[in-house]
């Protein structure tokens, strides 16, 4: 969590203001994840030791609103089963399509599919259940 939060706030200026920031920030905790799950936690190229936290934009109620909505996120994430959430990362983070995610996790379509819809649903319900009102793809 602490690497997608950092991620985010290194390329806040990246953000295109196409859609939701709370997608994207969906976006850049799911990359975390699935580097983690690469085994790849451990790469110091990965990490950034040195960054400006502050910016000129940025007020105090809105740093606690981030954090907050991250960790909502972070946490959400973690209540999907494993396999489904390696699902909605490779489909929705890394842009897989969903046939090429049942040939990498051994699946049918059909059912990478299905997981993928009820997966997306149970994210929705799980935020939606927390305060937060966001568009989960799908």
């Amino acid at each position: 969590m602490q690497d997608a939060l950092l991620a985010a706030g290194t390329h806040l200026g990246t953000f295109r203001g196409d859609g939701r920031v709370d997608s994207w920030l969906v976006r850049m905790v799911a990359n975390a994840c699935y580097r983690m799950h690469r085994g790849r936690k451990n790469d110091a190229k990965l990490h950034t030791t040195e960054f400006d936290v502050a910016s000129v934009e940025a007020t105090p109620e809105l740093a606690a609103a981030r954090h907050e909505l991250g960790e909502t996120l972070g946490s959400a994430l973690l209540e999907l089963q494993p396999r489904d959430r390696a699902i909605v990362v490779l489909s929705d983070v890394e842009g897989y399509k969903a046939n090429q995610i049942a040939e990498k996790l051994d699946m049918t379509h059909g059912s990478v599919r299905t997981r993928l819809s009820r997966a997306r649903k149970k994210l929705r319900e799980v935020l939606v259940e927390r305060g937060v009102g966001v568009a989960v793809d799908g």
